[in-house]
């Protein structure tokens, strides 16, 4: 186990890691609130499931669709330039180009579940998903975006 103390939960972090703790009593415990995703095994057996859920959550891909809406509120818009901010520092994470797959949806983004993200869809006006988008690992997420003004 790593100590951790004077930790300054008020600041953001980028990186985020799991951390599992061993036998911990409830004042250490409080110091990993901020560090990451915290877990507290008990016992071997508990620590054997969570490392099963950790290692799940960090090789299964997490997966995002934006829903670019049209003025009827359907996923019809496509063919425009997206970006993904780091909500947090407002640096830029991923560049895409919305595109419908051969069924006519949205593709799937692989997107990294560590960041919270602001999405911008770069239409005319610019168009911004509502709020901060905070994915879960290992689970598909749709955001939707109101682009009722893209002139194509």
């Amino acid at each position: 186990m790593i100590r951790v103390q004077y930790l300054d939960c008020s600041k953001k972090s980028i990186l985020k890691p799991f951390v599992i703790g061993i036998g911990l009593d409830d004042e250490s415990k409080e110091e990993f609130d901020c560090v990451g995703t915290f877990y507290d095994a008990k016992n071997p057996e508990s620590f054997k499931n969570i490392l099963k859920v950790v290692i799940s959550q960090v090789l299964n891909s997490t997966t995002a669709q934006v829903n670019l809406l049209d003025k009827n509120g359907n996923p019809t818009e496509t063919n425009v330039p997206m970006s993904f901010y780091d909500a947090y520092s407002g640096i830029l994470q991923y560049n895409f180009v919305h595109t419908m797959n051969s069924k006519g949806l949205p593709d799937t983004l692989t997107i990294d579940p560590v960041l919270s993200y602001t999405v911008v869809a770069h239409t005319v006006p610019p168009s911004n998903a509502e709020g901060e988008w905070k994915l879960t690992p290992g689970k598909h997420t749709i955001i939707p975006i109101n682009a009722p003004n893209y002139v194509s």
